[in-house]
């Protein structure tokens, strides 16, 4: 769905429910909407998409690592990393698993 401000992408499960485009100076070379054609043979007349793909991701913006060692009970082992981003998405991990240096 184009504006003057910005574009908007639109998803339908069906061709048939594309709105057709108005006229305008600044489509003129527009041919119609940009449809999905599966995979599933033939020969496709004209631009169109074949594949979509929902990628979701999230990052942590910390991750802390924590463990306890029975013989040093008081020497701390825990390290805690934070990114620049998305600080209050936290990840820890217990037990830690450090190695003794020794």
């Amino acid at each position: 769905d184009p504006s003057d401000s910005n574009h908007t992408m639109v998803i339908v499960d069906s061709n048939d429910a594309i709105a057709p485009l108005i006229s305008s100076p600044l489509n003129a070379s527009y041919i119609g909407p940009i449809v999905y054609h599966a995979d599933g043979g033939g020969v496709a007349d004209r631009e169109h998409i074949s594949d979509l793909e929902l990628v979701n991701r999230v990052r942590t913006g910390q991750v802390t690592y924590t463990d306890y060692n029975y013989e040093h009970p008081k020497i701390p082992q825990e390290m805690t990393q934070a990114g620049e981003l998305d600080q209050d998405l936290k990840q820890f991990d217990y037990p830690g698993r450090y190695v003794d240096p020794l």
